[in-house]
């Protein structure tokens, strides 16, 4: 079975590239158009303008290689828990900062003044929560 599906995908892509060729006969034979002029002329400036770009980008990476010298460490990052992505204070205790296996996040206060609260789940049931 394997060997057909091979010999089937073989013949597909020799029957594709024949007709790929064709195509490009035709194209040759009849010539350019305007439309393909003008997309060839559309894709030659977006390649330029990539080039340019990436070449600029390069010599500006180069420029702050010459100024600053090479990176000895990756810049220390001070990672704050106070707040969750959304703006709601954070509050880790000790028992959960000191790695507790499982925790449980509740959302303490009502309406925009909320508090995400984190506990040490070692005690607790889900019926409670």
């Amino acid at each position: 079975m394997r060997a057909v599906s091979t010999l089937l995908q073989f013949a597909l892509a020799i029957v594709s590239w024949i007709l790929f060729g064709w195509l490009w006969w035709i194209a040759l034979l009849l010539g350019p158009t305007d439309t393909q002029l003008h997309s060839t002329l559309i894709v030659v400036v977006v390649n330029l303008a990539i080039a340019l770009i990436t070449m600029l980008w390069v010599r500006w990476n180069i420029a702050i290689f010459k100024r600053k010298g090479a990176r000895t460490a990756v810049p220390a990052v001070e990672y704050t828990y106070d707040y969750d992505c959304a703006g709601t204070p954070v509050v880790i205790p000790a028992a959960v900062r000191r790695g507790a296996r499982s925790i449980l996040i509740d959302m303490e206060g009502e309406g925009d003044v909320t508090t995400k609260v984190y506990y040490a789940a070692s005690g607790l049931s889900l019926a409670n929560a």
